[in-house]
């Protein structure tokens, strides 16, 4: 038998706690780039009430380390994971660095904001759910 299922039974009468709507408009200071994965990302984002005006300030982060990922990526892809130290010597590129930075950076943002399939999946649960099982009797009940 398995356990751990989404049942709505289970959930334990959880409200999730809602911010309150508003303009979720980009700020004028984002980059292009910046910009670009907000547009993308926020109507949907919106929509499930995942983005609102007193998340703006992570979700700003987010794009922006999104954008930084990317550009540690694109250095990567141009001089390979190797280059050569000051004596000629291969070292490990810093934009490996700054790629795995920018990326954890981006995970636990995007955790934060629900954008990663376990956060949306806990946020499906609701936060703060008891997490106490109710012992499932109708298996009991068949074997009787």
């Amino acid at each position: 038998m398995l356990d751990g299922t989404l049942r709505p039974d289970r959930r334990h009468g959880v409200d999730e706690p809602t911010a309150e709507p508003g303009p979720c408009d980009p700020p004028a200071h984002l980059s292009a780039d910046a910009a670009a994965v907000w547009k993308r990302l926020s109507p949907e984002m919106i929509s499930k009430g995942l983005l609102a005006p007193r998340y703006i300030d992570t979700f700003e982060a987010f794009c922006v380390a999104v954008v930084n990922m990317r550009k540690a990526a694109a250095v990567l892809d141009r001089d390979g994971l190797l280059i050569a130290g000051y004596r000629g010597q291969p070292i490990t590129n810093p934009a490996n660095t700054e790629f795995g930075r920018y990326s954890r950076l981006m995970r636990a943002l995007g955790g934060e904001l629900g954008l990663s399939p376990v956060a949306t999946a806990v946020i499906g649960r609701g936060v703060g759910a008891s997490t106490e099982r109710t012992p499932d009797t109708s298996a009991a009940r068949l074997l009787s």
